[in-house]
């Protein structure tokens, strides 16, 4: 039993002194891994909330052209005069731009 251990022995020991063919990035890889491991499911979470957020986040047109355009369907309505448009239309382009 003692002989065939020795043998194993022998046999493993040039396969542990052989050196590794992985590239230098790969260990870097995996020692980065390796640390993020125990919060991977919070990162994926992290991940998925933030796409999310950049999704439905993005308003389709500035608030001046908002604001343009409820006051033109208002005006359009009849909702407001004549004067009260002009008035509001040029509050709305004297404001600053963000």
């Amino acid at each position: 039993m003692a002989r065939a251990f020795l043998a194993a022995l022998r046999t493993a020991i040039p396969d542990l002194q052989q050196p590794s063919e992985d590239p230098p990035w790969l260990d870097i890889a995996r020692e980065i891994w390796s640390f993020l491991e125990p919060y991977k499911y919070f990162l994926l979470v992290l991940i998925v909330f933030w796409i999310i957020a950049r999704r439905s986040g993005r308003p389709e047109e500035n608030l001046t052209q908002q604001a343009q355009r409820v006051l033109e369907e208002k005006y359009r309505k009849g909702e407001i005069s004549q004067k009260a448009y002009e008035k509001y239309r040029q509050d709305i382009s004297l404001k600053p731009r963000r």
